[in-house]
């Protein structure tokens, strides 16, 4: 049986809203816990958190 136009539709807004979901908890969990904190205060060590935090939410979404 082929999955009509319809069906695959469900099923990329379905992948859609699930990586929207994952983005915003990553965010979430990502401002409640740094900001403010001694990694906060060193360049280095919050730009290289930014990219691992990208690179979470690009796994999470399965990119």
């Amino acid at each position: 049986m082929s999955k009509s136009k319809d069906d695959n539709e469900v099923v990329v807004t379905h992948q859609v809203e699930k990586a929207m979901d994952a983005d915003g908890l990553v965010e979430a969990w990502f401002k409640e816990f740094f900001p403010n904190s001694p990694v906060s205060r060193d360049t280095e060590a919050w730009n290289l958190l930014l990219r691992a935090k990208d690179v979470l939410k690009q796994r999470l979404r399965g990119e």
